[in-house]
């Protein structure tokens, strides 16, 4: 699909970039690409930022539960040792 989007769209066009007074041409498709592919990585890092506060908090309910699972475990085994050493 991209691919027959860049064929049909090989018109040159002239993008001026502000505040700059640098003028590209290049194809359409190019333009409307490049475009788009800046627009999905701006929203990529704001979905990653918006992310982060809750991936902060998950690390740590992990460790919190890694913890919590070696206590069990160390409890459960003083347990058996001492049904082991009951009569």
């Amino acid at each position: 699909m991209l691919i027959s989007f860049a064929l049909s769209n090989r018109e040159a066009a002239r993008v001026g970039l502000w505040p700059s007074d640098i003028v590209l041409e290049m194809p359409l498709s190019i333009i409307v690409l490049a475009a788009a592919a800046l627009a999905f990585l701006t929203g990529a890092l704001f979905a990653w930022c918006d992310e982060w506060p809750n991936r902060r908090r998950l690390r740590q309910a992990e460790a919190a539960r890694a913890l919590l699972e070696e206590q069990l475990r160390a409890a459960n085994a003083r347990l058996a040792a001492l049904a082991s050493d009951s009569p």
